[in-house]
């Protein structure tokens, strides 16, 4: 037997003047658990505070971070004041999931594509005209336009795009390679921490240009260009990064862990790290944690930076479970991690109206439904064999 009501929501949406209006429907999340149900939130609400009206001239400190958009993704409220696209790459994703604002996701990302480097790498941010390239960020920029695609449907955007996509892989990484194959960082420590790595092959970036591959060739079959899917299917640390958490690189371990169906542990991860900044904090998620506890640790401390909001997309894609399979929700799927939840609810927004999930875990079965508009299609039954489907 399916559930068929809804558990409530825990969204919330802030107004900000001279911005575009977010999808008419947007996403919720409620579960057993009040503690997750409040990072959601809380999360939500960190990315909606990065929406600013354009255009920028400058950062928090008065350096050069000119960008011409009618909206503006801020990294944070307080510092830099200026757009990564490395936190955009999780601002994006939580918008996805509850407040879409696929306008302004599409201006910033084409800014960083028309600021795209002779050599093919994607400018950190407009900080200092363009001119800084973080190595890790390169990869950002793809997975972000993979991610966009896949959640508004705009195929079309993809297309106008494609040339710099293809210099980013052919140019960028092609000229990064060693002879065995392995990227090579000249860079130095420029990533997201500004981390002194040991040696110049490392295995974050290489990991990292793997995954950006395949969302490569996923976006060449989107937009029909099966030539290119062909060809790419084919010392210490620095600023002070040992005595800080960063939740930014740990939206990503806590994806990892639900994909390799260590659920414990993932929800776990969520209630100590951005459970912690919700129980110390004004209610938005911080840019770091200190080492040891405590509040962020830089000169100056950004409670409030959207990099670090990826609680609420874990949330929505993993023990919600839904996940967008062709652009736009055309196809989707419904997989939830229960761990030791007793029932999930939610609604995500799609192009075509919300998609709502239920789910409720009995002591030997999960039953789980799903409502979803027009235009989409659900295609699996989930994989997990304890649940008891049923659909409209």
């Amino acid at each position: 037997m399916g559930l068929r009501h809804v558990l409530g929501g825990a969204m919330c949406a802030l107004a900000l003047a001279g911005a575009p209006a977010a999808a008419a429907d947007v996403g919720s999340f409620t579960s057993s658990d009040p503690q997750l149900n409040a990072i959601w939130a809380g999360s939500v609400r960190t990315a909606q505070d990065m929406l600013a009206p354009g255009p920028l001239a400058t950062d928090s400190i008065g350096r050069d971070c000119t960008i011409g958009v009618p909206v503006v993704l801020l990294d944070g409220v307080v510092r830099d004041r200026c757009p990564y696209v490395g936190d955009e790459a999780v601002i994006d994703r939580t918008l996805d999931v509850s407040t879409p604002y696929w306008d302004v996701q599409r201006s910033m990302l084409a800014w960083f594509a028309e600021h795209q480097h002779p050599d093919g790498a994607i400018p950190a941010s407009p900080l200092a005209h363009g001119s800084l390239v973080l190595f890790d960020y390169n990869a950002y920029w793809l997975q972000t336009l993979h991610d966009y695609v896949l959640y508004s449907g705009d195929v079309a955007f993809a297309r106008e795009v494609w040339p710099s996509v293809a210099r980013l892989l052919d140019d960028f990484y092609v000229t990064h390679q060693s002879s065995r194959g392995l990227l090579v960082n000249d860079l130095g420590p420029r990533d997201y921490a500004y981390i002194r790595r040991n040696g110049d092959v490392v295995a974050y970036y290489n990991a990292q240009a793997v995954y950006a591959m395949r969302e490569a060739v996923e976006l060449a079959g989107w937009v029909g260009d099966s030539a290119a899917a062909w060809t790419w299917d084919a010392p210490g640390w620095g600023m002070l990064s040992g005595e800080r958490v960063y939740p930014f690189m740990s939206y990503y371990e806590v994806s990892a862990r639900f994909m390799v169906d260590d659920d414990l542990t993932a929800l776990d991860q969520l209630r100590r790290t951005w459970g912690y900044m919700l129980r110390f904090g004004p209610g938005t998620m911080w840019e770091t944690i200190g080492g040891y506890g405590g509040g962020p640790t830089d000169v100056s401390p950004s409670w409030d930076a959207g990099w670090s909001s990826g609680a609420a997309p874990a949330l929505t894609r993993y023990v919600l479970g839904v996940l967008p399979t062709s652009p736009g929700f055309e196809t989707f799927t419904v997989d939830p991690h229960v761990g030791a939840l007793d029932f999930a609810s939610g609604d995500v927004p799609t192009p075509h109206g919300p998609i709502h999930v239920s789910w409720l875990a009995g002591d030997a079965s999960v039953s789980i439904a799903v409502e979803a508009p027009p235009g989409t299609r659900w295609t699996n039954p989930p994989r997990r064999t304890r649940l008891d489907v049923a659909g409209t």
